[in-house]
């Protein structure tokens, strides 16, 4: 923040000195300070697009990540598999049934085989996508933006989400793990110390006390509820005063009067299928 106040008042100096310099130079000027001012006029509320814009675009594909960017989204939420040949696929069910072409559990197939499947979205099957690798994921994540991966396996996927992050060209801030599973993000923690890792929870059978205390025990850094759980401003104090931001999740269409609420609670980011819908409801001043 200091450093944007300096580099900002150089831009107000050397604006002062251009007031008899042509009208566009000034111009030129009021846009370099309109840049190092925006971080601080905007709200710090991160929309994170649930499964890319899953309202509009089939889920964990790269059309609807791609859609997420151009719907404003600061992040992108996706869920991973580990593969039978030791690869990271996306998608969000244990089995293939339910969005693809395929049947059966996910891990019986190699990454190749899965490609091979097509996607199921409203009934019909789509000739032109299908299930995306992490590292195709990661490879449409622009400069900026964040990417929240959701781990729904055991530990032993940690290796492999390792050697794939190590490899990619993004920066270690732009890369968050969130999970359930508390060994295993107890152990993607101890292994990727330099990211962010959220605890996961529903609400339906833990207590804020017990996921503060899952979320302590992993070495975690933060909280992550549905918005089944119980959210109150005096939950998310509690959440600061333990040294955890609290995200929400899932946000839909129709949630617009929560939105503000949960703001003035101290909520940081929110999870939604519909990024372009849940900015415009969050609050003006």
């Amino acid at each position: 923040m200091s450093q944007q106040l300096a580099a900002s008042s150089n831009a107000l100096s050397s604006l002062r000195t251009a007031r008899h310099k042509p009208a566009i130079w000034k111009f030129s000027w009021l846009c370099l300070l309109g840049v190092f001012l925006l971080p601080s006029l905007v709200g710090a509320t991160e929309i994170i697009a649930h499964r890319g814009a899953s309202g509009y675009e089939p889920e964990n594909t790269l059309r609807a990540v791609q859609r997420a960017w151009e719907m404003g989204a600061d992040a992108t939420e996706i869920d991973v598999y580990l593969t039978k040949d030791d690869k990271i696929a996306v998608l969000h069910d244990s089995k293939l049934d339910r969005t693809t072409s395929g049947v059966g559990p996910v891990k019986d197939f190699t990454l190749a085989e899965l490609q091979e499947l097509k996607i199921r979205w409203k009934d019909e099957l789509l000739e032109d996508e299908t299930i995306p690798s992490l590292e195709q994921v990661l490879a449409i994540i622009p400069e900026g933006k964040r990417i929240f991966i959701e781990i729904k396996t055991g530990p032993e996927i940690v290796p492999a989400l390792k050697r794939i992050l190590d490899a990619c060209t993004l920066k270690d801030e732009q890369l968050v793990v969130i999970t359930f599973n508390e060994s295993t993000l107890t152990e993607s923690k101890k292994v990727l110390p330099n990211l962010k890792h959220y605890y996961l929870s529903s609400g339906k059978k833990e207590t804020i006390d017990e996921v503060i205390a899952k979320t302590k025990a992993a070495n975690a850094d933060g909280i992550n509820l549905s918005t089944k759980f119980p959210i109150t401003a005096e939950l998310v104090q509690q959440g600061k005063e333990a040294g955890y931001d609290t995200y929400v999740w899932t946000l839909r269409d129709k949630d617009a009067e929560l939105v503000p609420q949960l703001i003035e609670m101290g909520v940081v980011g929110l999870t939604t299928d519909f990024p372009d819908l849940c900015r415009d409801w969050l609050p003006t001043e």
